[in-house]
């Protein structure tokens, strides 16, 4: 990912490029993006395309924040595009829009060899999911518009108050997220270690926050929040977050 000096978080396809040639196998695509809350443009999801056929690889889309996209923005899904049904493995489930991350749900859409062999490794290693969760699955599969558009409303004006309040701050700067319930913000005077900001944060304002290294080595300095919350409790914790860096 690259986020410094532009609009929005993109692909680095250069770096892209520079790890292909050491033709692997897979690749992990994460759009929505999490930590970064990026939605790609249909240009690079296009690129991205391109050198996944050049190059003859898979690619597993984690797609699990496709439907909280704001500002009314379209959404471009790898697996449209021509030369890529057969080597996407699309990632989809309830456990972000819905929340219910407890059900450890969900749904791949593949290739019918894939499947086939996510089905005998699953058989190793997870089993079966449980017979609860799958009726929960069941309601998931029903069509659900109003719901999910009244939840993008709530997040998106979620998003809005937290990326005003952060960037207000002085202290703090954040690109706003053009989708999931993330945002990837940094102090400002890039002093202060990820793990020093987590500690902080966790001993003076009892929030708990990941570190940006967690996510690799471009997000050093950053640090991930998740505004879904409830706005009620939402607001007064960023205040104790700002006071305890400041």
């Amino acid at each position: 990912m690259n986020w410094e000096g532009v609009d929005r978080p993109t692909i680095d396809l250069d770096a892209l490029k520079v790890a292909l040639d050491l033709r692997p196998r897979l690749m992990l695509f994460s759009h929505p993006n999490n930590p970064t809350g990026a939605v790609f443009d249909a240009s690079v999801i296009r690129e991205v395309a391109q050198l996944a056929r050049e190059t003859d690889l898979y690619v597993v889309v984690d797609e699990l924040y496709a439907r909280l996209i704001y500002d009314g923005q379209p959404f471009h899904h790898l697996i449209e595009l021509e030369g890529m049904q057969e080597r996407c493995v699309t990632l989809l489930g309830p456990s972000k829009t819905e929340s219910m991350s407890g059900f450890r749900l969900g749904v791949a859409v593949a290739p019918a060899d894939v499947v086939d062999r996510m089905e005998d490794v699953l058989s190793i290693t997870a089993l079966r999911a449980p017979a609860y969760a799958q009726h929960a699955l069941v309601r998931w599969l029903d069509e659900d518009g109003e719901f999910v558009a009244q939840r993008v409303r709530d997040y998106q004006q979620l998003r809005d108050e937290t990326v005003e309040r952060i960037n207000r701050s002085g202290i703090l700067q954040v690109t706003a997220p053009r989708g999931t319930a993330y945002m990837f913000p940094r102090p400002m005077d890039g002093e202060r270690s990820d793990q020093d900001i987590a500690l902080r944060l966790a001993r003076k304002a009892e929030v708990m926050i990941n570190p940006g290294y967690q996510f690799g080595e471009r997000g050093a300095g950053h640090f991930r929040i998740c505004f879904a919350q409830d706005e009620r409790v939402w607001g007064g914790a960023l205040d104790p977050i700002i006071e305890a860096l400041s």
